[in-house]
């Protein structure tokens, strides 16, 4: 999560400064793995279906992280552009929705897609409780 220190220091002169330094502590997490591809390729998916997203999560230190137990979603509208390789239309799964730990530190999160989202483009976007938001682009042709 986010954290802050405050750093303080003196010179010989006697001046005096301090400040506070912000920032965050995240999971190492893998790329997303088939069916969805994340970076420069939009995925194809049909409105309404579950999508699954499937990810390494690791510490620091490269141990797995074997706790999690949420995740927090968020799906955000865009334009569709042209300039971007779209994938094929992807066959998903009818598994339920959420976050599923597959052992090690391997997890599955199940995004529940809506109907309504027919012909746009979406960023879908998890955050595993740390502040860090893992994306990527789709386009919802049907």
């Amino acid at each position: 999560g986010r954290k802050s220190i405050t750093v303080s220091g003196s010179d010989t002169a006697g001046n005096v400064g301090s400040a506070q330094c912000k920032y965050s502590v995240v999971y190492r997490v893998s790329r997303f793995r088939a069916p969805v591809d994340n970076g420069t390729i939009v995925n194809t998916a049909i409105a309404g279906r579950r999508v699954p997203f499937l990810f390494s999560v690791t510490d620091a230190t490269g141990s797995p992280v074997r706790n999690l137990t949420t995740a927090t979603t968020a799906s955000v509208v865009h334009t569709c552009t042209g300039g971007a390789f779209t994938d094929r239309i992807e066959t998903y799964t009818r598994r339920s929705a959420g976050l599923v730990h597959l052992g090690g530190g391997d997890y599955r999160y199940t995004f529940q897609t809506r109907a309504r989202w027919v012909h746009s483009c979406r960023t879908l976007s998890i955050d595993l409780g740390d502040g860090a938001w893992r994306s990527a682009e789709f386009r919802f042709p049907r």
